[in-house]
């Protein structure tokens, strides 16, 4: 599951989302508190806001690719390993107050909601090529209830000059509630895989971002942000091939299983030829590799037709680390003591999926076919990149109150995006 997972480490806001997602070079409302704490040094009065979102998420895993074709499927979704799910949820909040250049920002952010359910996928598949045919059966069923991450923290701010630096400090929260079943069977090749896992679980550790903004033209912002993020631990209970074999069907084992949060570095332009316009660029390096390496944890144990079984290792696992890139406009349109900002922006994010990348020894049986056919699971959709596009609006009255709307849309999500910001 943690494959599909896209870590929303975007500046909240409907603002910050209608400009193409980028915000980390301008940073100059409360929203930024969790993403780059410096900019926030240039507030002068206190601030509370809000953020509201529905998201559509799609999630795409089997499409028939090389000598791999599907036979026949049965599943809940429209199309085989072609699913979503709407989740609307308050996803920012935070109030900030300032001293000459201080200032100081509590805050709250989600930064993964994940929920999904299927109660049955099933596929029988053929493998034909010139040297070999075999079919295997593909079950996935699951019942993911949440896996949420939710952030509480403060963060501190300073000016000094044209520079600024800050820091926030926070708890994340990991909520997860799920039961999963994946099941891989072949009688042309010997091969049986099964695993039925589940967790029920909250745990808490501490996070931290530091952040630097310069002004290094009168119209000219550059900023650098960097969150190190928790790596969590909790109980997983399941039962593997081995287990059902050596300890029977009833048989369950607790696992110690390791969940890192990407860390992630943004850097940030901000350009504003004028008080009307403003242009933003960021790039922004998720660390997803740390989704596996150590921080796998491997809980099948495959029948192979031998006395002992085949499990593969971490090392035949990995996670793209390439950046995303954001681009994003503002025009504000002043009419007496009220402003309106119209917004678009662009997005490039690259593939972040967990991918096989192992490779057989020539000497062991069965194993080319199941290299094989975890290639086909894993990479299925191979270093695919993803394009987005955002639109917004908003609404200034007397410099006090502002409301925004964003629409966010991407290859495989759309986002409706609305804020709410009080000046005192």
């Amino acid at each position: 599951m943690f494959r599909e997972f896209r870590f929303d480490f975007t500046t909240p806001g409907a603002r910050a989302n209608a400009m193409g997602r980028a915000f980390v070079g301008l940073s100059d409302e409360a929203t930024a508190a969790y993403n780059n704490p410096a900019g926030l040094a240039v507030l002068n009065a206190p601030e509370f806001s809000v953020e509201f979102r529905q998201n559509d998420n799609t999630f795409q895993s089997l499409a028939e690719r090389g000598y791999f074709t599907l036979s026949s499927f049965n599943t809940d979704a429209d199309q085989l390993g072609v699913d979503s799910s709407r989740l609307k949820d308050l996803t920012f909040a935070s109030f900030s107050i300032s001293r000459g250049n201080v200032n100081l920002n509590a805050f709250y952010t989600n930064q993964l909601n994940y929920q999904r359910s299927r109660s049955i996928e099933t596929s029988l598949w053929e493998f034909e090529s010139p040297d070999n045919y075999y079919t295997f059966n593909y079950d996935n069923r699951f019942d993911v209830e949440k896996i949420r991450l939710d952030t509480f923290g403060f963060s501190l701010s300073r000016r000094w000059g044209h520079m600024s630096w800050g820091v926030s400090l926070a708890i994340s929260k990991l909520d997860l509630d799920y039961i999963y079943r994946t099941s891989l069977s072949s009688d042309d090749i010997l091969l049986d895989d099964q695993v039925r896992s589940s967790a029920d679980h909250t745990t808490a550790k501490l996070a931290y971002v530091l952040g630097w903004q310069y002004q290094v033209h009168p119209k000219v912002k550059l900023a650098l942000s960097a969150k190190r993020l928790p790596k969590f631990t909790y109980p997983e209970v399941f039962r593997n091939n081995q287990i059902l074999q050596e300890q029977g069907e009833d048989a369950e084992v607790e696992a110690s299983v390791q969940f890192k949060i990407p860390d992630s570095y943004q850097i940030g332009m901000a350009f504003q030829p004028n008080d009307f316009w403003t242009v933003v660029a960021e790039v922004n390096w998720i660390q997803y590799q740390q989704l596996s390496g150590d921080n796998l944890t491997i809980l099948s144990t495959i029948d192979i037709g031998r006395p002992d079984f085949f499990q593969f290792s971490q090392s035949d696992f990995e996670n793209a680390n390439d950046p995303s890139l954001h681009l994003g406009l503002e025009y504000l349109w002043p009419r007496g003591r009220d402003i309106y900002a119209f917004r678009c922006g662009a997005f490039h994010e690259a593939d972040h999926k967990t991918r096989f990348v192992g490779r057989p020894n020539d000497d062991e049986e069965n194993l080319r076919e199941l290299f094989d056919i975890q290639d086909f699971i894993y990479n299925t959709g191979d270093n695919e990149e993803s394009m987005g596009f955002t639109l917004g609006i908003g609404y200034v009255r007397n410099n006090r109150i502002q409301v925004d709307v964003a629409y966010v849309e991407s290859d495989d999500f759309k986002s409706w995006v609305t804020s709410m910001l009080y000046r005192f």
